[in-house]
């Protein structure tokens, strides 16, 4: 499983409509589109002020055939203001698409202190 944390800096909420595109790149540079799942859970998603958007993705993690590894490097969300590319991905797709499993808001944690 990967997964990706974007916050909300600005002071207005922020509305997504769906999940964005999001593509892996396999460390021999072939791509993949990331499946999107359930779609329903990712209708209406407001991102308000200081919340962060938190997105999970994985692939299955049993296959009947195991092949050798098949390790995504990198990831790009494609938002409506650009995209966002991380280089530290480490997901091994030999089991299946990888698909969006977590894409909602969450307040961020309290800092005490």
């Amino acid at each position: 499983m990967y997964s990706m944390v974007l916050h909300n800096i600005s002071g207005l909420a922020c509305a997504v409509n769906a999940a964005p595109q999001m593509t892996i790149t396999l460390q021999s540079g072939v791509q993949e589109q990331v499946a999107v799942g359930n779609i329903s859970t990712y209708v209406g998603v407001d991102v308000g002020p200081g919340q962060i958007l938190h997105i999970m993705i994985g692939s299955p993690g049993y296959c009947a055939n195991p092949s050798t590894a098949l390790p995504a490097s990198s990831l790009t969300v494609n938002l409506p203001g650009g995209s966002l590319t991380d280089k530290r991905v480490n997901l091994d797709v030999r089991c299946g698409v990888p698909t969006v499993l977590i894409f909602t808001p969450v307040d961020p944690p309290a800092i005490t202190g």
